[in-house]
């Protein structure tokens, strides 16, 4: 496993554990290298920071669903994504950002959910 795909994971354990809990996340306790978590951290900062126009986002292209209504597990791997998406653009292309959100949802996640996670991306990477 790469890198980039070790931070996304890192990324959607913290998202995911924020979910139910205000603790500062401990990324520094993984045992992954220093690029590992510093994407990771990069990819925290950008979801929180971004997280109310991120969730806006993904409401946009998901026909009949609110955020809300998403598993956790789903919401947090679109979150990573659309961040990816539509804030790193220039990093990181769509395509990268939606195969790598679809392989991290069929490892967490079921294959319903993979199927949704990616036509919500694939339209908001139509809609740049």
């Amino acid at each position: 496993m790469g890198a980039r795909r070790r931070s996304r994971e890192i990324a959607l354990s913290w998202l995911f554990g924020a979910e139910f809990s205000t603790d500062t996340p401990l990324i520094e306790n993984t045992e992954s290298d220093k690029e590992t978590i510093a994407y990771s951290e990069h990819l925290l900062n950008g979801v929180q920071a971004k997280k109310t126009e991120i969730d806006a986002i993904i409401e946009d292209y998901s026909k009949n669903w609110s955020i809300n209504r998403m598993s956790f597990v789903d919401r947090n791997i679109l979150r990573i994504a659309t961040f990816e998406i539509r804030f790193m653009e220039n990093e990181i292309p769509p395509k990268v950002a939606i195969n790598e959100a679809l392989d991290v949802a069929k490892k967490y996640s079921n294959q319903e959910s993979v199927a949704f996670i990616n036509g919500i991306l694939d339209q908001m990477s139509k809609g740049l």
